[in-house]
Formats: structure tokens, sequence, C-alpha cells
């Protein structure tokens, strides 16, 4: 006979014992789970917070007093106002050499800001170009720009300011953070990392492009993604994807795949590295089901986003392809060199009139300080020795090994596309291996070693980079010129062979200090600068103002060059000429109905307009100046002009009489050598 069980509330009472008890344990996983994932990501204490709010506090103070890095005072010198060179300038100099700031993108922004940002302005290119070049627009994707938002909230001025301090305070912020994730909270040396990012020569002397934006983007899409695979708490890993939307789609919308490219490629090489140290990757899988629906979420926002923004972008990207230039050009690599590979250990002299000539300009000669070979041989002590190596650095490392040789060899076409790195001329791979070197130098000097570095290794180490330096010194003048001199060279041999001895045996405060120190010449590359009144206060905008707003749909050409053609669209006139994203191909070819000159003016370029050469026999003619610049030669009073709507002509010289017969003077401005005139009825 079977028995039967007769309740008696035993069961159910073990039975809630048991589940109490698998409560408790997980709790007590989820809470050793949330320490576990506490120790992989930023830990805020009072040090952070401070440092955070000094920086937010000196982020507004400059907002509120309009205060940036512009170049715009060099309008004084090339289109002068009656005044000083120095207006608005609290200290510095206007840099000249930054034109593609002060006499391309900031006309632009302004050009937008007086005509309202709209997605299509003729001012900035043929299509809908203000799109791709990193200025207000009044699009859906400024949503993920936030470099741009002052203009729509804080004014023309101050939304110039809130853009160039988001240059600087982002790089400072991100950076920081960034850094903090990769050593493991070490507050000093990630504030000391993100100090050299910033002030660093390269940055600082292509820092009115958006560099700046775009390695803040990646730093903060990175920490984007380390909390989305790292924190325990879903309310953070939805802030991780969060910011990992955000600052991805920023990052893709510079559109200027020469940098974009290296760091891509960095940021792929650090993931890995970072996930797999410390047992990050086990954290990631205990919680893979939870994360990964909110990754493919970001993922397909993201899609629908770039998906929008195409279709009004397609024409762009388009005429942008099939340029002359740069749609068509294709970089294979290897044109860098030694020289200029390792020039940042020369830039501190460097300024816009002293730099060598054989590297181009102070912009072109200026570099990262790298130091990753000096890690590389801590890396390799460590293997031979059988120590283990931080896998972040060795993740590093081989990406600098392969972008070294994108900087010394010439790949192969196939490989070169296939990698994307035939949208990288060589020489701005620069960004990228500049930042992977501070990055593994900073995880290099944070690391623990079991052993610690034998001094008699790291002497002989420096000894080895002091005579490395003097050979580098000898060949950097063989290319040069002798530029260098003897002096400095043996000075910069001893500096980096101690900051090398400091390195390897993680002397962090007096390595961080000796930075610092070689820092200096770079910190006011830049001019600290306030307001707008470098162009708003000019006589030429202000008489250039006051046409716009009583023939708002005129239509300009400047004869004389293209400085004045580019101040022109400050004041939201309509201006045939000057820099120019993409080309009008339809008014070049009324010019050029049998497109003769086609591969002249379809390309990015600085437009500059003629008088006609006489006994040319050509009506219009057009002339090829270099890869981004090129001329048109038609006399003013051209029927052809005309027919394109050409209305009003602004000259940067007095024309003769004869040249000008069609034309009426509206307004002459001597002290400034410019003239306006309009066609007459």
């Amino acid at each position: 006979m079977v028995g039967h069980c007769v309740h008696c509330g035993r069961c159910s009472n073990k039975v809630s014992a048991m589940n109490q008890r698998l409560q408790a344990l997980k709790k007590s996983l989820d809470g050793a789970g949330e320490k576990i994932s506490e120790k992989h990501l930023v830990r805020f204490d009072f040090r952070v917070f401070l440092l955070i709010f000094i920086l937010v506090l000196m982020f507004v103070l400059a907002v509120a007093f309009r205060i940036h890095g512009s170049s715009m005072g060099a309008w004084d010198t090339f289109q002068p106002a009656g005044r000083e060179e120095k207006t608005g300038i609290i200290l510095g100099w206007a840099k000249p050499i930054r034109s593609d700031e002060w006499m391309v993108s900031t006309p632009w922004a302004l050009s937008q800001s007086k005509l309202g940002y709209p997605v299509k302005n003729e001012n900035v290119g043929a299509n809908n170009d203000p799109l791709f070049t990193n200025i207000p627009v009044r699009h859906f994707t400024t949503i993920f720009r936030p470099q741009n938002w002052g203009y729509f909230g804080l004014g023309v001025e101050r939304g110039f300011a809130f853009m160039w301090n988001f240059k600087i305070f982002g790089v400072l912020i991100s950076f920081f953070f960034l850094l903090m994730l990769l050593t493991r909270n070490h507050f000093w040396l990630s504030l000391v990392g993100a100090i050299w990012v910033l002030f660093s020569g390269f940055t600082q002397w292509w820092f009115s492009t958006p560099l700046p934006e775009t390695i803040t983007s990646f730093a903060l899409a990175f920490i984007g993604l380390a909390y989305l695979f790292l924190a325990m708490k879903k309310p953070l890993v939805v802030a991780g994807a969060v910011l990992l939307v955000i600052f991805s789609l920023n990052f893709v919308l510079f559109f200027y795949p020469p940098f974009q490219v290296p760091i891509v490629w960095l940021a792929a090489f650090l993931a890995v590295g970072f996930l797999v140290t410390g047992g990050r990757w086990q954290l990631f899988r205990s919680q893979a089901w939870t994360r990964l629906p909110i990754a493919a979420g970001g993922v397909f926002f993201i899609a629908v986003v770039l998906y929008f923004f195409y279709q009004d972008a397609k024409g762009t990207i388009a005429a942008v392809a099939n340029t002359d230039y740069p749609g068509v050009r294709v970089a294979e690599g290897g044109d860098t060199g030694l020289v200029k590979m390792f020039s940042g250990f020369t830039g501190a002299p460097y300024s816009t009139k002293r730099f060598p000539l054989a590297l181009g300009n102070a912009c072109e000669a200026s570099n990262y300080i790298l130091l990753f070979p000096v890690v590389m041989i801590a890396w390799a002590r460590n293997y031979v020795l059988k120590n283990k190596n931080n896998r972040m650095v060795s993740a590093l490392l081989l990406f600098l090994l392969l972008i070294s040789s994108w900087l010394l060899v010439r790949l192969p076409p196939r490989l070169a596309k296939i990698s994307l790195l035939s949208y990288v001329p060589s020489s701005r791979a620069l960004l990228g291996l500049g930042l992977a070197s501070i990055l593994v130098t900073i995880i290099y000097l944070a690391g623990k070693e079991r052993e610690p570095m034998d001094a008699s290794f790291a002497r002989g180490a420096a000894l080895s980079v002091f005579a490395l330096m003097i050979f580098y010194g000898l060949l950097f003048d063989q290319v040069t010129g002798d530029w260098l001199r003897y002096r400095y060279g043996l000075l910069m041999a001893l500096f980096y062979s101690a900051i090398s001895y400091l390195l390897l045996m993680k002397k962090r405060t007096a390595f961080s200090l000796l930075i610092l120190l070689i820092l200096a010449p770079y910190y006011l590359v830049n001019p600290i600068a306030y307001g707008l009144d470098p162009i708003y206060g000019n006589r030429i905008v202000i008489a250039a103002s006051e046409i716009q707003k009583k023939e708002p749909d005129s239509k300009w050409i400047e004869y004389g060059g293209n400085t004045l053609a580019n101040l022109l669209k400050t004041s939201g006139l309509n201006v045939v000429n000057g820099n120019k994203y993409t080309p009008d191909l339809d008014f070049y070819r009324t010019l050029d109905p049998g497109r003769e000159y086609q591969y002249i003016y379809n390309r990015y370029s600085d437009v500059v307009y003629g008088e006609a050469k006489q006994g040319s026999g050509k009506e219009v003619d057009f002339k090829l100046i270099q890869p981004d610049s090129f001329a048109v030669l038609i006399d003013p009073c051209s029927q052809k002009l005309a027919e394109l709507g050409v209305t009003n002509f602004a000259f940067a010289y007095k024309p003769a009489a004869e040249k000008v017969s069609c034309l009426e003077l509206i307004t002459g401005l001597e002290e400034s050598n410019v003239w306006f005139f309009a066609r007459k009825m």
C-alpha cells in the first residue's frame, strides 16, 4: 500500500528557508560582482569631484566672458580695419598659419548664424555641406554634436566660445576619465596624461580643426563602452550605452577619415586589450544577456540616425567622392620617414616663423613626444625574464608597431583599401600614433610590477636612448639643413635619456614634472582671446552687413584673392568664391561648357577670381594653383557672369575705370583698400 504525505508545513518551511538562503547568496554574489565591477570603473572620490567642479566652473566662466582660442585677430593684418592687430587678445598672438580656422571654418560658422543655420549654405558649398563641416546647423543630428549646442541658446558670441571651450575642456575631462579607467583610478597620472594629450604639439598646432572634438568623442565613447560592458547596476549600463551612442555619432559625423581611421583602429586594439585584462571578460560574460540587448539597441539607434542623415547628405557624399581632390586621393603609406615620425622631440622651439622648412610649416612639422619605444624595451625585458606583461600594454604596442609600419613602409594598394588606411595620408596617422604612445606610457607607469626594474638595466637603456637621440639629431639635421644645431641636439639627447630612465624606473613624480616642463612651449600656441570684435568690428564687415540688409538676395564675387571673399561671408552675403567644401559644377560648367577644365574646379578649394589676361584670346580661363586652390580669370563685365546671377563685386584693390564700366560704385573703403560695386541695371 502506497503511503501519502500528510501536509504538515515542514516541507514548505524547508523550501522557504532554502529560497531565503538562495536569495541571500544571490545578493552576496551581486554585491561581490558590484565590488569587482567598481574596481574596473572610475572611482568618484573627493579629488575627482573637486577636479570636475573646477573644470566645469572654468568652462562656464570662459563661455560667460566669451573667451576662446581663435586666431581671428589675423584679419586685422590681412584685411586691415584701422586698429591694433591684437584686438580681443588677452594672451598670446593670433596665428595666421591657422587660416583653415580664422579664414574658413569661423566665417562659415558666422555665415550660418546670419542665415539661420540652414542645411544648405552656398557660402560653404554647393550641396548640404554644413552637415559635414562641424559648424552649427539646424538639423536633428545637432543633438549628437554637443560642441555646437551653445549656438542655439547662448547667442553667436557665447555659442562660439562654447564650441572653443568644448575643445579644451572636452579633451581634459574625457582623457582624464579614460585614463582613470585604464590605470585603475591613478588620479595624478590620469591628470598628467590628459594634460599631455591636450598640450602636445600636434594637438595644439591642429587645435582649430575638428581634431580635439574627434579625440574627445573617441575617449567618451570608449568610456561608455566600458560602462556598458562592465557596470553591474542597470542604470549605469544604460548610461554607458547613451554615452557610447552620442559620441560614436559625433565621431562619425566629423567626416575626416585621415584622423578617424587611425583612431578607430586604436579603439579596436585598446578595447581588446582592456576587456581581456584583469578578469574584465568574465565580468562582461556574467551579465552578457543583460548587456547585449542594450548594446544591440544602441547599434540599431545609431544605424537609424545615420540612415536618416544619409538621406539629407547623400548629394554631398557623392559630390565629395567624385572630386578630383580629395575624392580620388589614395594613400599607400610609407612617405613619412623617421625624421618626421619622431619630430615631436625637436618641436619645443617651433613657432610660425621658426620651423624646419623641409617639414613644410609649423603645423606640418608638429608632432607628439613618442616614448613608446622605451615602454617596448620594458616589455621585451619582461618577456625575456618571463614576467607578466599588461595585456593593454601589449595590445597598444602591437597597434603602434602596425601604425609605424604605415608611416614608414608603402603597403600594397589592396591591403591599404581593405584596412581603410588608403584614406589616411601617413602624416595624418601621427594622431593615432601619438595618442597610443601617451596612453601606453601612462598605463605602464601606473602598473605595479612583481619585480621592480633593475637600476643598472635602466641606466643602460637610458644610455642607449642617449646614443639613439644623438643619431636622430644628426639624421634630422641632414634632412632639414642643420636646423637643430649641436647644442640643442645634445640637450635634447640628455633630456630624453633622463626621461627614459625615470619612465623605466617608474619615478612617477619626477617623470610627470619633466613632461609638464617640456610641454610648456605649447601652452600658448593658440591665443587666449575674447569676443568676435575682430570680425564684427571690422569696417569691411560693417559695410557689407548694411548692404546685406538692403539686398539680401545679392550674389557676389571678390577680385584680388580669396581672403576678402571669406570675410564677406561673415556678414551673410552670398559670395561665389573663397573656400568651398564642394564645387558648384553647374556654375562652372556654364563658364566651361566643354568641360575642358573640370579637373581644375571639381575639388575642395580656395577659389580666386582675377581679370582675364589681355591677348589670351580666352573669355574664361582656369588655373590650378595647388591641389586645394584654383583661379578663374574672367572680366567682371563678362555677360556670362550676368547670366549666372552675379550682381555685385568686391575688389581688394582699386580697379581701373575701363575694367568696371558696367558697374557702379557702392562704397569705397580707402583705408582698407576695399571697393564694393553693383552691376548697372
